[in-house]
């Protein structure tokens, strides 16, 4: 309630843990406060401060070397953590397929994934089409890091489509001699929230041919030219360091010649049929609300069980970020 001072229990036995925060909850919600989930991960608390340190310390160190790690949680093995390296070949483009309900914690663990992109390059972009999602309660913690690096994230209005061109002529570029500038990532936080960026994602290699009627050939044209920038960006792009992320709550968005351009594969809980479109088995339809399927398929034909990052407190984000602008100098 204003005025109580914030605190923390972070070293006692999870039954201990979860009936001191239900009791907490319940005095909280008789008054009418709604108390926000701090932590970086909900769970067992000891293990969640190691995860943390684990991560910060990848974040302040600029990275693990000359690969691109992007975290993206916990596994549940002796392991310990999942991630995904992100490559220059081909393929190397991310999707994350969760429904509205999973959509904040989806958020969240992209909100990790670029911090850790960022660290391991600190010469790197962000671009973002849809930026008005962020602006969403889902995707506050997306619009903090936003707000937070400044020229090194730039959004576009699902409106602005047509500026994807650029990227495409930047790659083609790179095939002509003219070397690639930096690493940069391509994000679409809701592909499936505007209609008018679903209609050419759904259509990227079969766009339209006919022109129709001469009142339509100018908007099919248009569509047109989307789509073959889309298939550049796609299928070129990772190879000179050009990598596109998206996040949709259907597996459906996609042709099958789209869905093979995506090697690196996040699966909250889907239906039967999705699960085995997305993953190859039925694992993903089952999963409980604190769990994803990440696949890797340019290195592992299976699906691996991770918790993903969630329920980032924001004074922590804050600190993390303040390691990431001091790495890449801002």
């Amino acid at each position: 309630a204003p005025g109580y001072t914030r605190f923390s229990i972070p070293l006692l036995p999870v039954p201990e843990l979860r009936t001191i925060l239900s009791d907490v909850a319940d005095f909280a919600q008789t008054r009418g406060v709604l108390l926000d989930k701090g932590g970086f991960i909900s769970g067992e608390s000891n293990a969640d401060l190691k995860r943390n340190a684990k991560f910060a310390a990848v974040l302040a160190g600029g990275g693990n070397g000359n690969e691109i790690e992007l975290w993206l949680g916990d596994t549940l093995s002796l392991a310990g953590y999942a991630t995904f390296c992100l490559r220059t070949q081909r393929a190397a483009n991310m999707w994350v397929v969760a429904q509205r309900m999973h959509h904040p914690s989806a958020q969240a663990m992209v909100t990790a994934c670029l911090l850790s992109f960022f660290a391991s390059r600190p010469v790197s972009q962000c671009i973002i089409f849809g930026s008005e999602c962020l602006t969403a309660g889902e995707g506050g913690l997306l619009q903090r890091v936003v707000g937070a690096l400044g020229e090194r994230c730039v959004c576009h209005l699902d409106t602005e489509l047509e500026k994807i061109h650029e990227v495409a002529r930047r790659i083609s570029a790179v095939g002509s001699g003219t070397p690639a500038a930096s690493n940069t990532i391509l994000f679409f936080p809701a592909v499936d929230r505007s209609r008018e960026t679903e209609a050419v994602f759904r259509c990227i290699y079969s766009p339209p041919r006919g022109m129709g009627t001469q009142a339509l050939a100018p908007e099919l044209a248009k569509k047109a030219a989307l789509c073959e920038s889309l298939r550049t960006i796609l299928e070129y792009g990772p190879q000179v360091g050009v990598h596109t992320f998206v996040l949709s709550e259907s597996t459906m968005i996609f042709e099958r010649q789209s869905v093979a351009q995506f090697n690196l594969c996040v699966a909250f809980r889907l239906t039967d049929s999705e699960s085995k479109t997305f993953v190859g088995g039925g694992e993903a339809a089952g999963l409980a609300d604190n769990f994803a399927l990440c696949l890797d398929k340019g290195t592992s034909p299976m699906a691996v069980k991770f918790r993903p990052y969630c329920s980032i407190e924001e004074a922590w984000l804050d600190r993390q970020l303040d390691n990431v602008k001091k790495t890449i100098r801002i």
